[in-house]
């Protein structure tokens, strides 16, 4: 019984700890391409 209870618990919090490692990776990624441009551009230019 109690396995059924906790069940939805920790499909909820997977499904929200995923959530949140997609919006930081999005949030690292759009801070880096702007300064990796940058960085290409003053290297190479």
């Amino acid at each position: 019984m109690s396995k059924n209870v906790d069940m939805p618990d920790d499909v909820e919090m997977e499904r929200r700890y995923a959530a949140i490692r997609t919006a930081l990776f999005l949030l690292a990624f759009s801070l880096v391409l702007p300064v990796a441009h940058y960085l290409w551009q003053a290297c190479c230019s």
